[in-house]
């Protein structure tokens, strides 16, 4: 038995006669063939199930909008943020392992809301961003102060 096939074989073999009631004598020779079709007769082992999740942070998305003159709302944006993370459990032999996946996925629609803004403005460039569940202004081409508010508003305020 110098093949790795017969050294398979008798592995199988053995594993097979193990989990049955029936000794195993090998001074009398051994039926693999009986021994294959007990272990395919054997129900697969259960599925191992995540012991616990490891958060890894966020796939964030992000819009760019333009605003034009005179304008003071911009268009509904619909942004999606996907929560990246490591789902985990337990080794049988020890020690534990871990799987990369996906998360919480948080889904928001966003504009921009424009207070004191003149209507001699310039048409100006901005770029919403959604990280997890917050939403915000990433790039702005004028000087604003942004406050975010739970219905997807973000308000923008001129600074002096």
């Amino acid at each position: 038995m110098k093949t790795p096939l017969a050294v398979a074989a008798l592995a199988v073999a053995f594993a097979a006669a193990s989990a049955s009631a029936a000794p195993v004598d090998f001074d009398r020779g051994v039926d693999v063939g009986a021994a294959l079709k007990a272990a395919a007769q054997q129900p697969a082992p259960p599925p191992v199930k995540a012991q616990w999740t490891q958060h890894k942070g966020w796939m964030g998305d992000c819009k760019d909008v333009t605003v034009a003159p005179g304008q003071t709302r911009s268009e509904a944006l619909p942004l999606t943020s996907v929560e990246l993370v490591d789902d985990c459990d337990f080794q049988p032999q020890g020690g534990m392992r871990c799987f990369p996946g996906f998360g919480a996925t948080v889904r928001k629609t966003v504009s921009l809301v424009f207070a004191s803004r003149p209507a001699s403005a310039p048409e100006e460039r901005f770029r919403v961003c959604l990280d997890g569940y917050d939403a915000y202004v990433e790039y702005m081409s004028g000087r604003y102060a942004q406050k975010a508010q739970p219905d997807g508003t973000i308000v923008l305020t001129p600074e002096p």
